[in-house]
């Protein structure tokens, strides 16, 4: 019996070492192609530079880029983000509960490239807000709504995404750092 139970909880272990590879090098991204994304960008937005895979999961590299004024309310269920404010400021709310969320769809290039499966609003009731600005890192856990209550500038910072469950796209490359 316990040969039986140890070989059990030893499968699902097995079987996950199998279906992924530790990568065996380093992925860059270079200042260059940072700034190479953010010239296609015009008015703002938010763009996936790469998604590359880790010992256990992956992560995407982001940056994003938002005039003045107000964002929506997110909530990423399988997700984390890390920002490191390159520039601008803003109020940042985190926390609280979405009270309109919808589930965003499950096939957008938002879903499947950026964040994975997530929720979207316009209010959020409770949670924290703090001023950010450039050198400020924010690590915001998934299942975590979050919005900028206010871009006061020109705003943009790198976005790293933890995908532990390897929801979004396997080795996507950003169009423009295509070779």
């Amino acid at each position: 019996m316990r040969y039986l139970l140890a070989i059990a909880v030893s499968l699902p272990l097995a079987t996950s070492a199998f279906a992924q590879s530790a990568p065996t090098a380093a992925t860059d991204v270079l200042k260059g192609d940072i700034e190479k994304v953010f010239a296609t960008m015009g008015k703002g937005g938010d763009s996936q530079l790469i998604i590359t895979a880790l010992s256990k999961g992956q992560i995407g590299v982001g940056i994003v880029h938002w005039p003045p004024g107000t964002r929506g309310v997110l909530s990423h269920s399988q997700v984390d983000e890390f920002y490191y404010m390159l520039e601008g400021t803003g109020t940042l709310l985190t926390g609280g509960t979405i009270v309109d969320g919808k589930p965003m769809a499950g096939t957008s290039e938002v879903v499947t490239v950026l964040v994975g499966p997530s929720t979207s609003g316009t209010k959020v009731t409770g949670g924290t807000t703090r001023k950010i600005g450039p050198g400020d890192i924010v690590v915001i856990p998934a299942g975590v709504p979050h919005q900028w209550l206010t871009v006061d500038t020109d705003m943009r910072y790198l976005d790293i995404r933890v995908d532990p469950d390897s929801v979004l796209r396997k080795d996507y490359v950003n169009p423009h750092l295509k070779k």
